[in-house]
């Protein structure tokens, strides 16, 4: 768990601290679709450092909300995240703001460009349809 031992003065700050910023929901949308390996998340999100992206995961792991598995049998070694069970609600809460930025972008007349966004060009495509 995090050492950051601040008061929680409101449940969306926590939430915002734990998944907010500009990678995190992107990196656990793609964990929970199983793009689970440092490198197949690079390649999905090639504008992303790969000290941001470690630095992001690692903050995930350390939130407990991703178990890091390090598979040694094989050299070099290899290694997974995984969202842990008790935070699978996760890919509802994205879903759901997957729905409403889209209900949001066409009412207002932006469009969502398909093949790029992560709804259209996930393994799952219409998971959250």
């Amino acid at each position: 768990m995090s050492n950051r031992k601040t008061e929680v003065v409101c449940p969306l700050i926590f939430a915002n601290r734990i998944i907010g910023g500009k990678w995190k929901m992107r990196i656990l949308w793609h964990i929970i679709h199983g793009e689970n390996r440092f490198g197949i998340l690079k390649k999905c999100i090639p504008e992303i450092s790969e000290k941001v992206l470690y630095t992001n995961l690692r903050e995930l792991e350390e939130e407990g909300i991703l178990h890091k598995e390090v598979v040694k049998e094989q050299k070099p070694a290899i290694v997974f995240y995984h969202l842990k069970e008790e935070y699978m609600e996760i890919k509802e809460i994205l879903c759901a703001i997957c729905k409403l930025a889209k209900r949001h972008a066409d009412k207002n007349g932006e469009p969502i460009q398909e093949d790029t966004c992560l709804l259209y060009t996930s393994p799952s495509p219409r998971d959250c349809s």
